[in-house]
């Protein structure tokens, strides 16, 4: 049969770098298909993908070779070399209207994550994009509905998009997750189809991408990939809280700067510090029993305050960040606690001063002091919370209070001693 009569119909295209390709992206594929009744699934490797500018890629003919691997038997699915062949940047609006172009009475559906969503009003001509496809996403179980379907609607008005969600099944796995278990020597086996397993083995792919020196130079800790957590942060927050955590992932490494801590772990932290902030308190309180977490009075009365805890937690298991200091800082970054390490301290008043803020008070003056005494800010930061709060009673936790004695105490001493003649 010719190429031409078995792109009629319905037809799904799966485009990526595959690099290599999973079963996350078979798993896509069928689902689209089951449940938009598609007729066959284009799977369509890129070239030079713009979002991975400077990034390196595996070579074409081995990441094709793992596709045709990956869907040999299945008569469903079909392979392109379309966005191989092409030269220079590879633009999803450009592919799409050649494929309109070449088969004109063919109804195509772009396959992409939830994610993308949110991104793609920023690629390359996206108004082309929607006018030549119906645009599925894949729906994650940790993406939060309501701003999934708060972007579907704001697509759908500015762009008439037409798009469809793809129920899926919850399924953690990634084309990098797959290259860093390669690097590091660990298995991966089930994470690929068993072709695709051989070929990598065959061709000692991906034994180089993370070199064995980058981690002793760290004692053994990998350092978790801030791109890909900004990137999750980015979809998983809504807009304004993702702004947020940006500036106290900055002001963190600017005061990291300035007081001689690691501006790695201080911006790492930062990014962190709210990643659980998107739950509500019933969810909060689910997830603090789950992880096994212990819940104080205080955050029984006001869970809100659990989304530090459960933070920190999450930072642990689903961010891969081992550092105790880091997941310290993430913690106890809104209740504070006496004796706090320096990182704590740069967290808890960079989520109090970033550039975004500007209701608390005196923040003019505690921005001013918190780059010439960082103790002395901290107790400041604590006094105004602490008045603050005492216009919700109950809502004061004990940590804090005692923070608060701590770093009064030592904002005193400091006082009598500048006091003391010499």
């Amino acid at each position: 049969m010719k190429q031409e009569k078995k792109l009629q119909g319905k037809v799904g295209i799966m485009g990526g770098t595959f690099d290599p390709i999973h079963i996350g992206h078979l798993i896509l594929a069928e689902q689209a298909c089951a449940q938009f009744k598609l007729d066959r699934i284009l799977f369509m490797p890129t070239s030079h993908p713009p979002h991975k500018d400077g990034q390196a890629v595996t070579e074409a003919a081995l990441r094709r070779d793992m596709v045709l691997a990956a869907i040999r038997g299945n008569g469903r699915v079909l392979y392109s070399d379309m966005e191989l062949k092409r030269e220079g940047v590879t633009y999803t609006s450009d592919t799409l209207a050649q494929l309109k172009e070449e088969y004109p009475n063919t109804e195509f559906y772009f396959i992409m994550g939830a994610d993308s969503l949110f991104t793609v009003d920023t690629w390359h001509m996206p108004q082309e994009i929607f006018d030549r496809a119906v645009v599925l996403a894949a729906n994650r179980m940790d993406m939060p509905g309501d701003q999934l379907h708060e972007q579907i609607d704001y697509l759908r008005e500015r762009f008439g998009g037409r798009i469809g969600l793809i129920e899926m099944p919850d399924i953690a796995v990634s084309s990098r997750q797959v290259r860093r278990l390669c690097a590091q020597g660990k298995p991966f086996r089930y994470f690929v189809p068993e072709a695709v397993y051989d070929y990598i083995l065959e061709h000692c792919l991906y034994r180089a991408e993370e070199p064995q020196e980058e981690e002793e130079e760290d004692e053994g800790v990998m350092k978790p990939d801030r791109l890909m957590i900004k990137e999750k942060l980015r979809h998983k927050l809504g807009i304004g809280r993702f702004e947020h955590t940006m500036g106290v992932a900055y002001t963190a490494a600017c005061l990291a700067m300035r007081y001689g801590a690691d501006m790695e772990d201080a911006e790492l932290a930062g990014l962190l510090h709210d990643c659980a902030k998107q739950y509500d308190n019933e969810t909060l309180l689910k997830r603090a029993a789950k992880y096994g977490l212990q819940v104080s009075d205080a955050e029984r009365r006001n869970p809100s305050l659990l989304h530090a805890k459960v933070g920190a937690y999450l930072a642990e298991h689903k961010y891969d960040v081992e550092k105790q200091e880091i997941l310290d800082a993430i913690r106890f970054h809104t209740t504070g606690r006496p004796g706090m390490s320096l990182l704590e301290k740069i967290v808890y008043v960079a989520d109090y001063i970033e550039p975004r803020r500007f209701k608390a008070p005196n923040l003019k003056k505690i921005r001013e002091l918190a780059f010439l005494d960082l103790d002395r800010t901290v107790y400041e930061i604590m006094w105004d919370t602490l008045e603050y709060l005492k216009t919700a009673p109950g809502s004061i936790d004990d940590t804090t209070k005692a923070a608060c004695d701590y770093y009064r105490a030592l904002y005193e001493a400091a006082r009598r001693n500048e006091h003391e003649p010499a």
